[in-house]
């Protein structure tokens, strides 16, 4: 199927009943400025409340490198996740456990698992959680205020504080856009990491882009820092 029948497809499916939506993300290199992959999206709701997540990575060859399935059924903001990179062997993920997060991450194919159960100190989030935590205190983060929260990563197998605030206002694509800006809540540590900066459409509250590290990693096991158009709209 190409791009442009697959667009035609998300189109029909937004005018219908929300129970399913297909969307597409498109990563650019920000360093080199290359396209590296494509994102393809399939997200299931009940009620309007996002229930599963399915995203397939694809190269410029639409050969497989990677796949995720996100489940919100216990919690929107902290799901189980897991991540396979199909050209490394990593896998990464996070599964909720009596209430806390079992976060693990096999680096390599003949690496083994190593894994960590840490306590959910709220608000924390988690992989594609994040997303619908913006969307939850969109008001808030639209008022100029600066909302902090745990984000906890399995690659680190640890949870860390971060900051999330309205940076401005601009147009993309003729639409009226918000920039966020999600850094890392520790003032030495801002200035050897660069923030997440995420631009919103500001009528849906869906996204359009994404700048910072990328859960992809190159086949040397680098994580690529990218920007990530979505079309029409993203999640």
């Amino acid at each position: 199927m190409t791009y442009p029948s697959m667009l035609m497809m998300v189109l029909s499916l937004l005018h219908g009943p929300m129970t399913s939506r297909v969307f597409f993300g498109f990563a650019t290199d920000m360093k080199q400025g290359k396209h590296l992959y494509a994102e393809e999206h399939e997200a299931s709701y009940d009620n309007g409340r996002p229930t599963r997540l399915t995203t397939t990575y694809r190269d410029e060859s639409r050969n497989i490198i990677a796949t995720r399935i996100v489940d919100f059924s216990q919690h929107a903001f902290t799901p189980s996740f897991r991540l396979v990179n199909h050209r490394t062997g990593y896998v990464e993920g996070a599964e909720r456990v009596n209430g806390s997060l079992r976060l693990y991450v096999r680096r390599a194919i003949n690496e083994p698992v190593e894994e960590k159960v840490i306590s959910v100190s709220q608000p924390s989030v988690v992989d594609a959680g994040f997303n619908n935590f913006v969307q939850t205190y969109w008001d808030s983060l639209m008022t100029g205020k600066k909302l902090y929260l745990n984000f906890a990563v399995p690659s680190r197998l640890e949870s860390y504080g971060f900051r999330l605030y309205k940076e401005g206002e601009t147009t993309v694509g003729g639409r009226r856009a918000v920039v966020v800006i999600c850094d890392i809540d520790n003032f030495v540590l801002r200035f050897l990491l660069k923030p997440i900066v995420l631009t919103y459409d500001m009528q849906t509250t869906r996204l359009l882009s994404y700048e910072g590290i990328s859960n992809i990693s190159d086949d040397k096991g680098d994580n690529y820092f990218v920007k990530i158009a979505f079309s029409p709209l993203g999640p």
